[in-house]
């Protein structure tokens, strides 16, 4: 074997262990970082009270389409918990109606009213 391919053979050989340990830092690197995302708490949502319960049922059954139609349903919840975020003042009643009356300016045909 010529001393070119053994220095070849050798080289390639060092340039892969090299890629190799590196490959296995950034695996174990990646490992710890997924470990410590998983780790960490989720956050526990508020427990709703018997007086916001009755609110958001009345609410709901006044809106049908709520309960019908899991899009919609989505949609509104999303507007409920950015007015939530943005609006923190305004009490559970007045947010679901600028809930409704949200969803029927976007979906007049079938939030029809909005009350």
């Amino acid at each position: 074997m010529p001393i070119v391919e053994i220095f070849a053979t050798v080289g390639a050989l060092a340039v892969g262990a090299v890629c190799g340990h590196i490959a296995m830092m950034l695996w174990r690197g990646d490992l710890r970082l997924q470990l410590v995302r998983r780790a960490a708490p989720a956050p526990q949502p508020e427990p709703i009270t018997d007086d916001e319960f009755a609110i958001v049922h009345a609410w709901a059954r006044l809106n049908p389409w709520y309960g019908a139609d899991p899009v919609l349903n989505l949609e509104a919840q999303n507007i409920h918990m950015s007015l939530r975020r943005h609006e923190p003042h305004l009490t559970l009643k007045a947010n679901l109606a600028e809930v409704t009356a949200e969803m029927h300016r976007r979906h007049p045909e079938i939030v029809t009213t909005a009350h």
